[in-house]
């Protein structure tokens, strides 16, 4: 191959590469942001949660899914702010998957932790959170840690606890991949750094206003109490 030959593929690659970021870019820019998005372990209460928001129906019971629901739901009785809402399942194998197919869309995001068994699954939730945060998908989205099964009253962790055992558990995910990180958030959009740089991980430092709220999903009798939930999700959504 000759010298011009090989200047014009050049060439034609560069348009090629430019033509494809400009496409990517519009098409990004016209996502819209609609969608509440719930995350969290396998029975963590994800879907007692979205059958009460979404269709005021308490199940009895429920099992672990391997596909996702979406319904539609809306906060404080507001059917003019009605919103999408997807319940993902929490198998390790899926969680990618799903935050690739919503991410861009997610307008607000509730990570739901059963904190009977927090103390078991700490290092597990700590993964899945860490994995959400540092996805450039969720980049800004307002977060509630919601904080699940408190009617386990000697069991269940108060969400101050859990708050400051994940804080120390990320912190430790993050150390373990600083190397990584360093190597690809900044070539392929993968992982960015999460908190500030030399300090402790603190979700205070995050770019993502994360709020807590103690929640029971599935009380002992009668519906949950939707009150400071909804009035979260009317801000979020807005």
């Amino acid at each position: 191959m000759d010298a011009v030959s090989i200047v014009a593929l050049v060439v034609i690659l560069i348009i090629l590469l430019v033509v494809a970021y400009f496409v990517k870019a519009k098409f990004l820019s016209s996502v819209k942001r609609d969608t509440v998005l719930l995350a969290g372990l396998s029975g963590a209460g994800k879907t007692h949660l979205f059958s009460q928001l979404c269709h005021d129906h308490v199940p009895v019971d429920t099992v672990p899914s391997l596909k996702h629901n979406s319904g539609f739901a809306s906060a404080l009785g507001d059917k003019a702010d009605e919103f999408t809402i997807v319940d993902t399942p929490g198998a390790d194998r899926l969680r990618t998957t799903y935050l690739a197919q919503y991410g861009l869309r997610t307008k607000a995001l509730v990570f739901m932790i059963d904190s009977k068994e927090f103390g078991d699954q700490l290092k597990d939730v700590a993964e899945y959170l860490f994995n959400l945060l540092s996805s450039p998908l969720l980049a800004g989205v307002p977060i509630l840690v919601l904080c699940n099964k408190q009617d386990y009253k000697f069991r269940a962790k108060k969400m101050g606890a859990i708050q400051f055992q994940l804080e120390k558990e990320v912190n430790l995910t993050r150390k373990t991949r600083a190397a990584r990180l360093a190597s690809i958030s900044d070539k392929d959009g993968g992982e960015v750094f999460i908190g500030k740089q030399g300090e402790d991980f603190k979700f205070e430092h995050l770019d993502n206003k994360v709020e807590w709220l103690e929640f029971t999903a599935k009380p002992p009798s009668g519906k949950a109490e939707f009150g400071a939930l909804e009035a979260w999700l009317s801000t979020a959504t807005k």
